[in-house]
């Protein structure tokens, strides 16, 4: 499994929910809206200047210690900085501390910075105000023989390599932020906005501009174990496009339970990358429970190779995306989506 994480701001509105953390300070906001082509779904940074030492973001921890990202996004800034400014638009971290930046410069350029300061490459292309533009942003963490790439709309615009791209003691990230914040000493904010959409974090290789569509489900499928609060059944506690935690949801309290749900069709026409699951859940008490996603394709399902320990008592999302069908070995087919039901089972 390449593509470890996508957000498309469809089926789910509150960043502090979709995100490990939520940090903003001076005036400024995260919002998940019509911010993305063609007022579809992304989320938007809005600034109110603030001071130098402000720091605004939303961070999403991944599933494991990498050593190689790709970050994927649409990107689409209002302004472009001041001659004494620079914006942060993302961040690969290291268990809460930067390892590598992206800034967008007073020139519209793109700049790769390690740390907080120290600048490690910069694109000679630009971008321009108000334009949404496809980035796409690897980099190979390593104390000296780092790599940095930056595609912008497709087209590779650096590629820089030899480089300390660690901050930190440790050669990998670990997560990811968007937003913005003090770059250096000098930095004051401007008011604008920074509108991000379709983001898909990756370990081998660009995957190129995509949607990334979530759905709620539509309907109960051929299994439901779950023992439902605050709702009939399985499928009406889940469907809520704001995850109101203990208020409804559902419990799978044995090994071996599981619910299969269905969902609208595709798009007519699409080309599916990935596929799977993005499972809103927590543990309720000490112990174990874990569990794994389970498609039905046809008459047979088909278990994840990937276990989830939910934390106890701390909801989070877990993400589980499969870029080839288990029933063909094959890239999923619109028609296979269309009609596949897709769940979780208890595996522990």
């Amino acid at each position: 499994m390449s593509i470890i994480d996508a957000l498309g701001f469809r089926a789910y509105t509150a960043p502090a929910k979709r995100f490990t953390s939520v940090l903003v300070t001076s005036g400024g906001t995260f919002t998940i809206g019509s911010f993305g082509p063609g007022s579809t779904a992304g989320l938007r940074f809005a600034s109110n200047e603030g001071s130098a030492n402000r720091d605004d973001y939303v961070r999403r921890a991944l599933p494991s210690n990498q050593a190689t990202l790709f970050l994927e996004f649409g990107f689409k800034p209002s302004k472009i900085p001041s001659a004494t400014n620079e914006y942060k638009i993302a961040v690969f971290g290291d268990s809460g501390t930067h390892q590598v930046r992206l800034h967008l410069d007073s020139l519209g350029r793109l700049k790769v910075v390690r740390g907080d300061a120290t600048v490690l490459a910069t694109t000679s292309a630009t971008l321009s105000a108000g334009v949404r533009y496809w980035i796409g942003w690897q980099v190979t963490f390593h104390n000296s023989a780092g790599v940095t790439k930056i595609q912008i709309n497709g087209v590779e615009q650096l590629n820089s390599t030899g480089l300390d791209t660690t901050n930190t003691a440790n050669a990998y990230a670990n997560e990811y932020w968007f937003g913005s914040g003090n770059p250096g000493p000098t930095q004051n904010l401007d008011n604008q906005t920074q509108d991000y959409d379709n983001v898909l974090v990756s370990t081998d290789a660009f995957k190129g501009e995509v949607v990334v569509l979530e759905d709620l489900p539509t309907g109960t499928g051929d299994a439901d174990d779950g023992v439902a609060t605050g709702a009939a059944d399985t499928r009406q506690a889940l469907d809520d496009s704001n995850p109101d935690d203990d208020s409804t949801y559902t419990a799978l309290e044995n090994n071996g339970d599981k619910f299969l749900l269905t969902f609208a069709n595709l798009p007519a026409g699409v080309e599916v990358l990935a596929c799977g699951t993005l499972t809103y859940a927590k543990k309720s008490s000490s112990g174990t429970a874990k569990f794994k996603q389970n498609l039905k394709i046809g008459s047979t399902e088909y278990l994840s190779s990937v276990e989830v320990a939910p934390s106890n008592g701390s909801y989070d999302y877990f993400v589980d995306l499969q870029e080839t069908s288990p029933d063909t070995s094959s890239a999923f087919t619109e028609s296979e989506v269309n009609g596949m039901q897709v769940g979780a089972e208890r595996s522990a």
